[in-house]
């Protein structure tokens, strides 16, 4: 009986002309197509790792990660495990960020951190010995298997995700707070600090349905009397394009009106807070938003007075931070905005606002306006298709300001 080798499934490694770098074919495979991989001897041991990519450019930035490891001999990190005991547990490295951080989102960044852990299957409240190179590849490959490969668009924000948690997540070991941790014994953090960060398509904005738009436009109205801090939350998106975190502190005390007549809404780093970029801005309040700002300032909301410090009536800082956000975006919802296509509510009026502006007055005009460079408008917050944007009709000006 003759016996046949099946070249089909044969599996090889061949060179791609990058050092220490190879390319795993099957069979007679084109050999620009396959899985990258590290390949390194040191010391009469052998070591291969896939690289979890196909991209050569990429895999050069994780094989150097691998390399630096080899060399510093940290076998039993390469593996994911540690050979030596006595490593700190994680709950410390947590407890002990929390008190030395001085920024207010501390908590989020070690929520992150577990989150980053968990998804890679590791243990959140286990060793300090799993922060390695490893885990970051582990968990950026778990984004995308839950992302898929059919939809584009969610494969990106994907991307966008796994890159924002894991920036939060290295906060942790940020220059200004290693000192904290003196008493702690540390694995060498430099494969879990320096693993690169997933890259995917640009996202550009896709405008909601023009229905949706004319809707929302339409009723947005009814929010007044029925949710006050909503209705404030709403017109200082859709009409000024604030972020999230700039409508939550946003104070009357910021607002100044101009020898022209003209009211300004002025954000700059306070001694409470600080802005997302080191330059501060000036962004105009259309005379019909104030009045409707004015209306609705420190207006009870269950029987309970709103602070009238903010320009968000709420009692509370949870209430203006959290509450407010997740009742406007059950609004919109309910209103025809997509969650698959749209998944942050109120950001959509945002990005809606600087389109809007950057048709109207140019693309740098409306970067100045929103606080970004021109590109990231161009880039994020211009319809991809080149549509002008749908109207929706802000307030109308008092009468005695309109003549």
């Amino acid at each position: 009986m003759k016996t046949h080798d099946n070249k089909n499934t044969r599996r090889r490694y061949v060179a791609t002309g990058v050092t220490n770098i190879q390319r795993e074919v099957h069979g007679e495979e084109p050999t620009k197509k396959g899985t990258l991989y590290v390949s390194v001897k040191r010391f009469g041991k052998q070591f291969r790792r896939s690289l979890d990519t196909e991209d050569i450019a990429e895999a050069r930035k994780r094989a150097k990660v691998v390399l630096e490891m080899v060399r510093a001999e940290k076998w039993n990190e390469l593996q994911g495990v540690r050979a030596r005991q006595g490593w700190s547990k994680l709950p410390e490295v947590y407890s002990t960020y929390e008190a030395a951080a001085t920024i207010k989102t501390a908590p989020r960044n070690v929520k992150m951190m577990r989150h980053l852990l968990k998804v890679a299957g590791k243990d959140p409240d286990g060793s300090t010995s799993q922060l390695g190179a490893h885990t970051i590849w582990e968990f950026q490959q778990a984004m995308i298997r839950k992302a898929g490969d059919d939809d584009q668009v969610k494969r990106g924000r994907a991307v966008v995700s796994a890159n924002s948690m894991l920036r939060q997540a290295r906060s942790l070991f940020a220059a200004p707070v290693m000192p904290a941790y003196k008493d702690l014994v540390l694995p060498d953090l430099a494969g879990f600090m320096k693993a690169p960060k997933l890259k995917g398509p640009a996202l550009q904005y896709v405008a909601p349905p023009r229905a949706v738009i004319e809707r929302i436009g339409a009723e947005y109205g009814e929010l007044r009397p029925s949710d006050p801090g909503a209705y404030a939350v709403f017109l200082l998106g859709a009409f000024l394009g604030l972020r999230n975190n700039e409508v939550r502190v946003a104070e009357w005390s910021w607002v100044e009106q101009d020898g022209a007549g003209v009211w300004w809404l002025r954000l700059a780093t306070r001694p409470h807070w600080k802005t997302k970029t080191s330059r501060a801005r000036d962004v105009e309040i259309p005379a019909g938003v104030l009045a409707e700002l004015q209306a609705v300032r420190g207006a009870s909301v269950e029987g309970i007075a709103g602070d009238p410090v903010f320009l968000v009536p709420a009692h509370h800082a949870t209430e203006r931070g959290t509450r407010v956000f997740r009742r406007l975006n059950h609004w919109l919802r309910a209103r025809g905005l997509d969650a698959e296509v749209s998944p942050k509510g109120f950001y959509e009026l945002r990005k809606y606002c600087v389109n809007r502006a950057a048709w109207a007055g140019g693309t740098y005009r409306a970067a100045r306006a929103a606080g970004n460079s021109p590109a990231v408008v161009e880039r994020y917050y211009s319809d991809s298709g080149g549509r002008a944007p749908v109207e929706m009709p802000a307030p109308a000006a008092p009468a005695a300001v309109a003549g």
